[in-house]
């Protein structure tokens, strides 16, 4: 018998001299499904909404079979220069630096750990989000479906934060079996409860008008809007595509005969094949139930009320897989950087040193370079989800910055190097006419995020205290205002889960309310005076209704009015003498 160095035998270990592994096809798939089922399902069927049957299902399924031809490519690459005899390449990076040579590897290893990096920022929103979610459920379910239930994501994402902090230093975190088998119970939960909860709507006859395609053009939409929407919608598809970064880790798990390259890619097909079917069923159930109001997380954006227990349930799982999956990410990029810090500084012993640090009956080794190093990135990361906690808009731009250049872009070109295909050949121009459509859906994908994120920027003041308690505070007015007018039909679009500034009769400038437009809403009651309340107020027209009564002094404490028409209304007695303390309104008098 052959022994190693080592001590292990020959048939302990593979050609590479590492321990042997014993992965296969199968496992494989599990890992595959495992990393693509994440919290970017639920804003599946809000994609379907803006793309509509026809565009949803097309998108996806061309989505899936570009990546089942791009990730055999990568497969193809795990040896070079031969895929079953060559020498094993370990990352993403190593294979590109075989194959293409030159700086190609620093920018591939730029893109993927930069989308390393914005995945963390990513998690941190949607835990928050979930979080937020949870208490929300139970204010409505205590209070009813129209209370005021609106909290803060900025305290959840302050925990999430903190606790990332201390599971940072926890050495080997990621690597722990345990974390990964939670994860993959988790995802699968809130995916099949966001799909059940939709099905039951559809089963009650309570779905929502569709389209071919999605939601249409009109008041509430624009032209322009619906189509930063789409390129939107297209990253969000892209995201849920996704494992290119950590597909060369799972191809190192398995076993050398059959040749890895062969059963990689038997788990790509069903990997893939199983992905698009979760992702049509979740995104179209979602579309068939909500129809144009879809949400952009099925499970926090409150088009389900009830069971309100089994929503939870679908929340708690998202925390709880988030909580683990960050450090899945995040550690990849700690180690790339600290593994940079000490090449840089050899001698340094805040770089190298450990330093024992015992908590009970455990033993930490803490070593400040990585206490520090990892605590700054986390509270960057967790600052950044504050500025900009857009859930939909962040998950389409990380899928764009990621869906052409590491599957498609790479693995074409290592595909053209490995065959030495002729340039200008009709398999060159076919592959290079693939990375270029497929480059400029991403470059459309992250466009239309941008744009969305910036358009949300400029409603969401993180900065202004003073501005975010107005919003707060406006709402609560208009609410009492709305319930002292008896509640009319006509404002039932006024409700607790949506902001005043996207209600029919509200216009808002820089986040406040300014201008209140009741005309002809069939307002009978005596007007209450919380509408002075409403400080930023400047235009009022209550013309065309049924209000009866004097005059209404009170709005004489309006002191930003500029306009207030009163015409069409059944007030008793003459316009009073001191009208003129309306000095800065033009006013159409009853």
């Amino acid at each position: 018998m052959d022994i190693k160095p080592d001590g292990k035998t020959v048939s302990q270990v593979d050609d590479d001299g590492m321990p042997k592994r014993t992965g296969s096809a199968l496992t494989a798939t599990t890992h595959i499904i495992t990393v693509v089922v994440g919290a970017g399902v639920l804003a599946l069927p809000w994609a379907m909404a803006q793309l509509g049957w026809i565009g949803g299902v097309g998108v996806m399924v061309t989505f899936s079979c570009i990546s089942i031809f791009t990730y055999n490519l990568i497969a193809d690459c795990y040896r070079y220069p031969h895929p079953i005899s060559g020498t094993r390449n370990y990352t993403y990076m190593q294979a590109v630096k075989s194959y293409l040579g030159g700086r190609m590897h620093l920018a591939c290893g730029f893109v993927q750990y930069s989308k390393l990096a914005g995945i963390t920022v990513g998690y941190t929103i949607t835990t928050s989000t979930s979080l937020v979610a949870i208490k929300k459920a139970g204010c409505f379910h205590r209070k009813g479906h129209q209370a005021y239930c609106k909290f803060s994501n900025n305290p959840f994402m302050a925990a999430f934060g903190a606790l990332q902090i201390f599971l940072s230093q926890i050495p080997n975190f990621h690597e722990l079996t345990w974390l990964s088998t939670i994860a993959c119970i988790t995802s699968f939960g809130y995916a099949l409860i966001g799909s059940a909860l939709s099905l039951a709507v559809l089963i009650q006859g309570q779905g929502r008008p569709t389209s071919v395609t999605g939601v249409e053009v009109g008041p509430d939409l624009s032209e322009e809007d619906k189509m930063w929407r789409i390129f939107s919608a297209m990253g969000n598809i892209a995201l849920a595509c996704s494992y290119a970064t950590v597909v060369f880790d799972i191809m190192d798990t398995l076993k050398s005969s059959p040749p890895e390259c062969k059963q990689m890619k038997k788990a790509n097909v069903l990997g893939i094949t199983a992905m698009t079917s979760l992702f049509l069923a979740c995104g179209g159930l979602g579309y068939a139930a909500f129809g144009d109001k879809t949400p952009g997380n099925l499970l926090t954006g409150f088009g389900f009320y009830d069971p309100f227990w089994l929503v939870d349930i679908g929340n708690i799982c998202i925390v709880i897989h988030m909580l683990g999956a960050y450090q899945l990410m995040a550690q990849a990029f700690f180690l790339i950087v600290e593994l940079g810090a000490k090449m840089m500084w050899p001698k340094s012993d805040f770089v190298h040193k450990e330093y024992p640090c015992r908590i009970g009956n455990v033993t930490l080794n803490l070593n400040m370079f990585r206490l520090v190093w990892r605590t700054v990135f986390v509270m960057i990361a967790t600052t950044l989800a504050m500025a900009m906690p857009f859930f939909n808009e962040f998950l389409a731009l990380l899928g764009a910055i990621g869906f052409w250049p590491l599957i498609v872009f790479f693995p074409v070109q290592m595909h053209i190097a490995q065959r030495q295909i002729k340039t200008l050949s009709l398999k060159w121009c076919a592959l290079q006419l693939l990375s270029f459509v497929c480059f400029l859906v991403s470059l459309a994908a992250a466009v239309g995020a941008i744009h969305g994120i910036s358009h949300n920027l400029s409603k969401y003041k993180p900065s202004c205290l003073n501005n975010s308690r107005a919003a707060v505070s406006e709402q609560i007015i208009l609410l009492n205002v709305k319930h002292q007018l008896g509640d009319p039909p006509s404002l039932r679009s006024w409700t607790s889960s949506s902001s005043p500034c996207d209600w029919p009769e509200i216009r808002c400038a820089h986040g406040v309310v300014t201008q209140l437009l009741l005309s002809g809403k069939g307002v009978s009651r005596k007007l209450p005076p919380a509408i002075c309340d409403l400080k930023n107020l400047t235009v009022l027209d209550l013309s065309n209704n049924n209000i009866r009564g004097e005059f209404p002094r009170f709005l004489y404490n309006c002191s930003n009015l500029q306009f207030l028409a009163l015409s069409q209304n059944y007030f008793a007695g003459p316009v009073p003498d001191d009208i003129d303390r309306l000095k800065n309104s033009n006013v159409l008098r009853p």
